[in-house]
């Protein structure tokens, strides 16, 4: 897609994908932050239990943040 920016890493325990895409929209810019992760095994799925709420608090103030500083 164009706009769009895709990284991600792999990892014994767990794969994981982030999109971030810029679109305008009525003179102004939206961003939007896709993540995706694929557990391969019980043990990534135990280490997200704690990740996954501080990460849906982090992952938009980022994007605030990178926003503002833009």
């Amino acid at each position: 897609m164009e706009n769009e920016l895709l990284l991600g890493a792999d990892d014994r325990h767990l794969d994981f994908r982030i999109s971030i895409q810029c679109t305008g929209i009525d003179g102004g810019s939206e961003l939007r932050v896709v993540t995706v992760v694929k557990f391969t095994n019980s043990l990534g799925r135990i280490y997200f239990l704690p990740v996954k709420p501080i990460h849906r608090i982090i992952v938009p103030a980022m994007m605030g943040r990178a926003a503002h500083a833009i």
